[in-house]
C-alpha cells in the first residue's frame, strides 16, 4: 500500500522526476539514478505496484522493441504536488532569511 511516508523516500522521487518529461527504458533510467541498479529495480517495481509508473512498448534507436516506463496520471499528479510543496518550502526559507 502506498503511503506518504513511503513516497518521501528520495529514491522514489528521483525516479519520478526522471520520468517527468518522457518515457524511458529501465536500463537508461538505472544509469541516471544515484543509487545501485538492484535498488533501482526494486523501487521501480514498487512505483508500478502503486500505480505511479507503467510500462509501454517502444522501439529503441536500433529499431528493436523495448519496454519504456512512464508516469501514470496519478504519478504525474503526485510528483506535481511534491514539487509544489518543495517550492513553498523554498519560498519560506527565502522569507525567513530576509
Amino acid at each position: 500500500m502506498i503511503t506518504l511516508e513511503n513516497l518521501m523516500n528520495p529514491k522514489y522521487l528521483e525516479i519520478l522526476r526522471l520520468l517527468k518529461d518522457k518515457p524511458i527504458q529501465a536500463s537508461r533510467l538505472a544509469e541516471k539514478v544515484s543509487f545501485s541498479e538492484s535498488v533501482f529495480y526494486e523501487k521501480l517495481e514498487k512505483l508500478k505496484e502503486w500505480g505511479l509508473v507503467e510500462e509501454e512498448a517502444g522501439i529503441n534507436e536500433l529499431g528493436r522493441p523495448v519496454k519504456l516506463y512512464r508516469l501514470t496520471s496519478l504519478g504525474r499528479r503526485v510528483l506535481e504536488k511534491f514539487e509544489e510543496v518543495e517550492e513553498i518550502l523554498r519560498s519560506e526559507e527565502v522569507g525567513a532569511v530576509a
